[in-house]
């Protein structure tokens, strides 16, 4: 993750934003890795945040948002998820 860092560091010095893909597929965990390690802004699919109550505190108090398209989550077969179920 060190490298990631280090790229979202200089883009955000840049004025740049840093939105993170998290918690679609591996869990609620890595939303709060994006925001604390990453320093994300955003977060793009982050559909278990709501199993993990002291995280949405965290974003609420940050206000950091979450995208949600269900058409693009509500089927494991849209995500990479799939690799696991298809298998």
């Amino acid at each position: 993750m060190y490298r990631v860092q280090r790229r979202l560091r200089g883009r955000r010095e840049a004025g740049l934003h840093a939105v993170a893909h998290a918690g679609e597929e591996v869990g609620p965990e890595s939303i709060r890795d994006a925001v604390l390690e990453l320093g994300a802004e955003r977060i793009g699919h982050g559909t278990s945040a709501i199993q993990d109550p002291s995280l949405m505190d965290l974003l609420k108090e940050r206000s950091i948002p979450s995208k949600y398209v269900p058409q693009a989550t509500s089927s494991p077969a849209n995500t990479s998820a799939a690799t696991r179920i298809i298998r």
